[in-house]
C-alpha cells in the first residue's frame, strides 16, 4: 500500500470529488421525491435547469464511460436521461444510483 503524501492526497481528492457527486445525486433524488409531475411550471423549469447545469455534467464526466453508448454496465444508460421529465418517469433508478454512490459501491476503485 502506497502511503506517500501524493498518494494520500489523490485518495482524499477522489473521495471529496465523489462526495460532491453523491451530494448532487442525493439532492436530485430528494427533489424527485418532493416535486411530482404537474408541479408549478416555474418549479419544474428550475429543476430542469439545475439538472442540466449541475448534475448532467457530472454524469458525463464520471459515469458515461461505463454507463452510456455501447458500454452499458448494469444495463444502465445514463445518457438516455437528458431531461428531468425522463428522470421523473423512473425514480427507482435514481434512488438506486443514490444508494450505490452513498454506500461507495460506485464508482469502482480505480
Amino acid at each position: 500500500m502506497d502511503l506517500t503524501i501524493p498518494s494520500v492526497q489523490r485518495v482524499v481528492a477522489g473521495r471529496l470529488r465523489w462526495g460532491a457527486v453523491c451530494w448532487f445525486f442525493g439532492i436530485g433524488c430528494w427533489l424527485l421525491g418532493t416535486f411530482v409531475q404537474g408541479a408549478e411550471p416555474n418549479v419544474e423549469a428550475e429543476l430542469g435547469t439545475s439538472y442540466q447545469r449541475d448534475v448532467r455534467p457530472l454524469l458525463k464526466k464520471y459515469c458515461h464511460e461505463c454507463h452510456s453508448g455501447d458500454r452499458l454496465e448494469a444495463e444502465l444508460d445514463l445518457a438516455a436521461y437528458g431531461t428531468m421529465e425522463l428522470i421523473q418517469k423512473q425514480p427507482k433508478v435514481w434512488q438506486k444510483i443514490s444508494e450505490m454512490l452513498t454506500s461507495e459501491q460506485m464508482p469502482p476503485p480505480e
